[in-house]
């Protein structure tokens, strides 16, 4: 499983970033950095490190993470992966205590944010296409939409930070078992 990028905002976090599941350069066992980075050698981190510089976002003030953090069985999860990785969600956001903005980047990470059922009505929730080829190119007008969700990112990180104090539990069960 690859782990965040150190240089990234980790448990500081404002904002945090939801893609599908690690990519080939993020697997060291495919040669990757072991990283979910947007350095990484693939179309989809060249994408949001262009938008990351374009929009001038900070990448201290970030997170990214995967709605199925570990290996699937092909490219893409499916939803029974999502469903049992859901719970992977509920605890990173348990750990994220200055999280204002979740973004939710691509279908399948919109489904498993769906799955995790994250009840936090002090979250901004936005989502945009998934920046790899595929995601881009798969409707017209992607391109622009993943363009208007990072500028939107930057608007909202631009802002000063919300207070934080007692959060809810991030999942329903959780907070019917006062955990």
């Amino acid at each position: 499983m690859p782990y965040p990028d150190p240089e990234f905002g980790g448990i500081h976090a404002r904002a945090l970033f939801l893609l599908d599941s690690p990519g080939p350069r993020a697997k060291l066992e495919t040669g990757g950095s072991g990283l979910l980075s947007i350095d990484n050698d693939d179309p989809s981190a060249a994408r949001a490190h262009t938008a990351y510089r374009t929009f001038r976002i900070d990448r201290g003030l970030c997170l990214h993470w995967n709605v199925c953090p570990f290996p699937t069985a092909k490219d893409q999860s499916s939803t029974s992966e999502r469903t049992r990785a859901a719970r992977y969600t509920r605890e990173l956001l348990d750990l994220l205590p200055r999280l204002e903005l979740v973004t939710l980047l691509g279908r399948a990470a919109e489904d498993g944010w769906r799955r995790a059922d994250i009840r936090q009505n002090h979250l901004v929730v936005l989502d945009g296409p998934h920046p790899s080829n595929r995601g881009i190119n798969a409707v017209a007008g992607n391109a622009e939409r993943f363009q208007s969700t990072m500028r939107a990112v930057a608007v909202h990180l631009a802002q000063p930070p919300r207070l934080s104090g007692n959060r809810p539990a991030a999942h329903s069960q959780d907070a019917a078992d006062g955990r």
